[in-house]
C-alpha cells in the first residue's frame, strides 16, 4: 500500500493543466513517423464504487496506448471495471460519441487491437478475462474478469490503444468497477468453505 501510495493521483501526458483542471496546449502528434506510440499513464486509488475520473489530457493526432493503475482501497472485490472515454465540449463533460473522431482505436478491428490489450495484477499479466469494445452509442471497454476477482488491496492494472483522427478533443476516462451480486458472493463463499473442506479431509486421511 505505502508503495502504490507514492504515485497516487498522477496522470504521465504531453501538456499542461490549468488551475481548473482543463488543458492547455497546441494538438500533439501521437504517431511520428518512425517514433514508438506515445503512451498516457493513468495512476489511481478508489475506497468506494462510485465513478472514477481521470484528470483531463491535451488533444493528440494518431494512435497512443494507456497504461491504467488503479488500487482497490474498498473493502469489495471487483469482478469487473468499465471505461467510458469522455470529451470537453462547449465547457461540460459529455461521453463521446461516433462521431467525434476520438475512440479506442476502432479504426483497428478487434482481433488486431485485442492483441495489444493486457491486464495485470500487482504488477503480474494475467490470463482469464474478457472485453467489449463498443462506440454506439458511446465509446466504451468492458472487462470482465471470468477467472479472478481484483481482491481489496490489489493494484489492477489496465493496457489498451486509443485513436484520434480529429486531434481537437480533450479527453478523460470515467470508470466504475463491480462487485459480484449476492447470490454470487454465496456461492463464492460457498466454494471456498468446500475447497477448505477437502483440503483439511486430505491432510487427515
Amino acid at each position: 500500500m505505502s508503495l502504490f501510495k507514492s504515485f497516487l493521483s498522477k496522470a504521465t501526458f504531453v501538456g499542461a493543466i490549468l488551475p481548473l483542471g482543463l488543458s492547455l496546449g497546441l494538438c500533439v502528434s501521437a504517431a511520428a513517423q518512425g517514433a514508438p506510440n506515445p503512451v498516457i499513464i493513468f495512476q489511481e486509488t478508489t475506497s468506494s464504487l462510485e465513478p472514477i475520473y481521470t484528470r483531463p489530457i491535451d488533444p493528440m493526432v494518431g494512435r497512443w496506448s494507456v497504461e491504467k493503475y488503479i488500487w482497490n482501497g474498498s473493502q469489495s472485490a471487483w469482478t469487473d471495471f468499465h471505461i467510458t472515454l469522455q470529451t470537453f465540449v462547449g465547457g461540460a463533460w459529455v461521453d463521446s460519441g461516433e462521431g467525434d473522431g476520438i475512440s479506442f482505436d476502432q479504426p483497428t478491428a478487434y482481433a488486431d487491437w485485442l492483441k495489444n490489450v493486457k491486464v495485470d495484477i500487482n504488477g503480474i499479466f494475467v490470463g482469464g478475462w474478457h472485453v467489449d469494445r463498443t462506440n454506439q452509442p458511446i465509446d466504451m471497454l468492458d472487462f470482465y474478469f471470468d477467472d479472478f476477482v481484483i481482491k481489496p488491496g490489489d493494484q489492477l492494472s489496465l493496457h489498451f490503444e486509443m485513436y484520434d483522427t480529429a486531434g481537437t478533443n480533450i479527453w478523460r476516462l470515467k470508470q466504475v468497477p463491480t462487485i459480484p451480486e449476492p447470490s454470487q458472493s454465496a456461492l463464492l463463499a460457498l466454494g471456498l468453505a468446500g475447497l477448505a473442506l477437502a483440503i483439511r479431509r486430505a491432510r487427515y486421511s
